[in-house]
């Protein structure tokens, strides 16, 4: 199986991938910085690793080699379960990237992916076949055991129609009404940043339905990354519409970014999701200790006072019909703030 990471995007390399895949029928997993790397592709797998579909971590499990192509394998991919030790596994591995520092396996190439790929799409075999020289891998009964594993990704929640709405239930309806409008002409390739916190679970789930590629922070996962990761997108492509979702305790963390967004009239839609707490922080202090809820509820500002103080018009939603409303409604030619306020909601902590 071919295990594709960011570095795909960098190397501008998507093309190359798919070919090598189609001529050998191997098989695509994608890691968490590649998500949205391949759309309506027969052979993808979905994410692997910690929340990993169970198609990619079957084959992930089960493989007799694969190919790192542009990941610097963290635990986040490699870690399926606690009864899986991927460093002392069987599996023959080849990793391929720029950066030789994260090479791992039998094979280490220290390569621009991109001409690994056209390399190996054009070279023969032994009795000129025009095939590559990784044709001799094909295996359909292969391919076909792990789409036996295919199954629909379940999201607990996203019928709900409580008040305070359940995060998720609002990261869905935002995703699914512009995933709506990608297939318009002043709509096409927006751009979704995400920041760290407990929104970013369910982000993460969700964009996998949609195969969205998503802007976030990683592994290091620094609260208050979004909103100057959504100026530097909105900069870097004027074009492109820009969506942050954030959390309330992420957003004020780097705030007066809001300056840079007024200033220079950047067409943001600023999505906080708003439940007056450090969500994640708080579920793990109960999982150590029920009675523990230290420093976790916040006393939050007015958050459509603050943007209208920086110019930015504002809005703020409470139900799902509001929240419907709200995003129809919406001129995405200047900032906006839409503050959602949802309920108190423990993420789905990963299963080991």
């Amino acid at each position: 199986m071919i295990v594709a990471g960011a570095g795909i995007f960098w190397a501008d390399s998507i093309e190359e991938l798919k070919k090598f895949s189609e001529i050998n029928k191997i098989p695509i997993a994608h890691t968490y910085h590649s998500k949205g790397l391949i759309n309506d592709y027969g052979l993808e797998l979905g994410l692997v690793g910690i929340r990993g579909s169970k198609m990619a971590n079957f084959a992930f499990k089960n493989a007799d080699l694969i190919i790192f192509l542009g990941s610097k394998i963290s635990e986040r991919t490699t870690h399926i379960n606690s009864n899986f030790d991927f460093k002392n596994a069987k599996t023959k591995v080849i990793s391929v990237n720029i950066d030789q520092n994260v090479l791992f396996g039998d094979i280490k190439i220290h390569a621009n992916v991109k001409k690994v790929l056209n390399h190996f799409n054009h070279s023969k075999i032994v009795n000129n076949s025009s095939k590559s020289s990784f044709n001799n891998l094909s295996n359909n009964s292969w391919v076909a055991d792990i789409f036996q594993n295919n199954e629909k990704i379940h999201i607990d929640g996203l019928e709900s129609k409580e008040i305070p709405l359940k995060p998720q239930v609002a990261i869905k309806l935002v995703m699914e009404y512009f995933n709506d409008l990608d297939n318009l002409d002043n709509f096409k390739d927006y751009i979704l940043v995400n920041d760290a916190g407990s929104h970013t679970t369910w982000v993460n789930l969700i964009s996998e339905i949609y195969n969205k590629r998503i802007i976030f922070s990683g592994a290091m996962a620094p609260m208050g990354y979004g909103l100057p990761a959504a100026c530097g997108a909105s900069i870097s492509k004027p074009n492109n519409k820009v969506i942050l979702i954030n959390g309330d305790g992420g957003f004020q963390m780097n705030v007066q970014e809001l300056a840079t967004i007024s200033s220079n009239k950047l067409p943001i839609l600023i999505i906080v999701l708003n439940n007056s707490q450090l969500g994640v922080i708080r579920q793990w202090e109960t999982i150590y200790n029920e009675d523990l809820r230290y420093s976790v509820d916040l006393e939050n500002p007015d958050f459509l006072k603050l943007a209208n103080a920086y110019g930015i018009e504002a809005e703020s939603v409470n139900s799902i019909e509001e929240l419907i409303s709200a995003i129809k409604n919406l001129k995405l030619d200047k900032p906006y703030l839409l503050e959602v306020l949802i309920a108190e909601e423990d993420i789905p902590l990963v299963k080991f």
